[in-house]
């Protein structure tokens, strides 16, 4: 990996807000991408980023696909933040009929509303690795999905990065938020760095 893009986001930050939508729901919340920008298909994808904490939260640092339909997924960090010392690595493709097969991780790190850390996968042909600080907590090979019956799409296209911040409703995978979660409530992002 020789070659490094750094984008600038000193003082980025996503939002969420307990306020009415433009579509009637009862928060507005913030997403940012490189869709149609920058596309890199393999390297050291960085992001560092300081958290909220709150029940219903949920955090996204992630790359999407571009074929139609989006596909593949490789979520660097996802963190349902009414617990801010557990991140989520996973990968997904979303096939034809639109299920989703998925290789979920967790590692422990430390309290993500208490300071920046480094979020970070290394895509690499055949194997993608995630670390918090770098330090690798989980990896999954194309050799592992081949023995699980599923097929290995992460090789195939540039994805572009994503980062947004989330609320949970009763029915989603980190719940709704309660009374005791705290709004605005907002994700800085630092800086995201990729190296190729």
């Amino acid at each position: 990996m020789s070659s490094q893009v750094s984008f600038s986001s000193a003082g980025t930050s996503l939002t969420a807000a307990q306020v009415t939508s433009p579509t009637g729901l009862p928060y507005e919340s913030g997403w940012i991408d490189t869709a149609g920008k920058y596309l890199p298909t393999h390297g050291l994808i960085d992001f560092r980023a300081k958290m909220p904490a709150g029940q219903g939260l949920w955090s996204g640092l992630w790359l999407l696909g571009v074929e139609s339909p989006a596909k593949p997924e490789i979520d660097v960090q996802e963190m349902l933040l009414g617990n801010t010392t557990t991140a989520y690595g996973s990968l997904h493709d979303w096939n034809q009929d639109s299920s989703v097969w998925g290789e979920t991780e967790s590692g422990a790190t430390p309290d993500a509303s208490q300071g920046y850390n480094d979020y970070e996968v290394v895509w690499q042909p055949g194997m993608i690795t995630w670390a918090v600080n770098g330090v690798a907590y989980a990896q999954y090979t194309s050799a592992q999905a081949a023995a699980a019956g599923q097929p290995w799409p992460f090789d195939s296209t540039g994805a572009y990065l994503i980062a947004n911040l989330a609320v949970g409703s009763a029915s989603s995978w980190g719940g709704a938020p309660t009374s005791s979660t705290s709004f605005p409530a907002t994700v800085q992002l630092q800086s995201v760095k990729v190296w190729q």
